[in-house]
């Protein structure tokens, strides 16, 4: 039997006015006016200018070192230019400087997930549910992690709480549907999928994924019809024409099976 080609990745929704400190109002200790001024050049630069965010919160940081919002944003600058090492550096010292600093300690967590430091995102995301116990964002993040561990259920228990949360984000069913999947619940799998997709009817992974679950339960039209969708959304992704392929053998269209497994061949 051949295999079904399907990413496992967890989808995590991030959101900018989540990660980045953007109104002054929000900041707690008294900064200096000047570095204030700095800060919201820094905040308004275009999202891709880097080299304007880190100048001006840079700017700040040398007038008023205190100012750990600063020191945050500068380190989601980092972040975004791929920097790591300059990102974590400065997540650290928001922390030092405001241990309740959810956003910052949310921030490190999500680059400690990118860097293959699991165990220490775990620890970080769970101090940021201590302490923000409705954000949404830090359950499906934790998730993300706990998949990757392979601990389904500690994932799954996360998802709940998140959707109960935000009952109508789409990407928090798909990723508790791709936690079933992995646990081999096909069924609840599904059912995810499609509540998902009620919510979001564009997510194309949710239709690569619960034409994968239709196949598995030998539900062969379902399939085609969600792995069809799957490509119409994203033509240059192989991983639809080699499951299509897949179903086509199934059903004995062996001219539709060669040709989508060339055109996978393809991309």
């Amino acid at each position: 039997m051949k295999a079904f080609v399907c990413s496992i990745a967890i989808v995590v929704v991030l959101a900018a006015s989540i990660l980045a400190q953007s109104k002054i109002s929000d900041i707690k200790q008294p900064i200096d006016p000047r570095a204030i001024e700095y800060f919201d050049v820094g905040a308004d630069c275009e999202e891709a200018d880097v080299y304007c965010q880190v100048s001006n919160y840079s700017k700040a940081i040398k007038i008023d070192p205190s100012f750990a919002e600063a020191f945050n944003n500068r380190g989601m600058a980092y972040r975004i230019s791929g920097d790591s090492e300059r990102a974590l550096t400065d997540f650290n010292r928001a922390i030092e400087l405001d241990p309740k600093f959810c956003q910052a300690i949310y921030n490190r967590a999500l680059l400690f997930t990118a860097t293959g430091k699991e165990e220490s995102a775990v620890r970080d995301l769970t101090s940021v549910i201590a302490g923000a116990p409705k954000l949404v964002l830090a359950y499906i993040a934790r998730a993300n992690v706990l998949v990757k561990l392979k601990e389904f259920d500690k994932a799954i228990a996360d998802l709940d709480r998140a959707a109960e949360l935000e009952p109508a984000m789409g990407q928090t069913f798909y990723n508790r549907g791709l936690a079933f999947m992995l646990k081999n619940d096909i069924d609840h799998a599904e059912v995810d999928f499609s509540t998902a997709l009620k919510f979001n009817p564009t997510l194309s992974m949710v239709y690569l994924s619960r034409g994968i679950c239709y196949s598995k339960k030998g539900e062969n039209d379902l399939a085609l019809a969600d792995l069809s969708k799957f490509i119409e959304l994203q033509p240059e992704d192989s991983r639809g024409y080699r499951n299509r392929a897949i179903i086509y053998e199934r059903l004995g269209n062996k001219d539709g099976a060669a040709a989508d497994n060339k055109r996978a061949a393809r991309l």
